[in-house]
């Protein structure tokens, strides 16, 4: 299923491409950072419709993202640590662009 003629038709939402290139990371990412809990929903079909989640993803879910979610919600209110996590441009290495938060953080520096 990951690979097969099927995921192309999403060609126009999203980036199959590189979804296929780097399948292990983005499953962990979606894992490590959902908020919400349709990824169990997601693990249970995925069973049930004998598609493997790649052991990797899950390294990458709990040794990479899940740590990297739980410094953000620790450090969102420190103005130092929003100081660091841009100067270094960590927003755009670890999510691949510059959110809204961004923009915010710069109107506070200017007060």
């Amino acid at each position: 299923m990951w690979g097969g003629e099927d995921i192309t038709k999403f060609g126009k939402a999203f980036d199959v491409n590189n979804f296929l290139k780097h399948k292990t990371k983005w499953i962990g990412r979606m894992i490590g950072l959902s908020k919400s809990s349709y990824i169990k929903d997601v693990k249970a079909f995925a069973k049930k419709n004998h598609v493997k989640i790649p052991h990797g993803s899950y390294i990458y879910a709990y040794f990479w993202y899940k740590p990297i979610k739980c410094l953000r919600k620790t450090f969102k209110n420190s103005l130092l640590a929003r100081r660091i996590y841009y100067k270094f441009n960590l927003d755009y290495k670890l999510d691949g662009y510059r959110g809204p938060k961004y923009e915010m953080y710069k109107d506070k520096l200017k007060r």
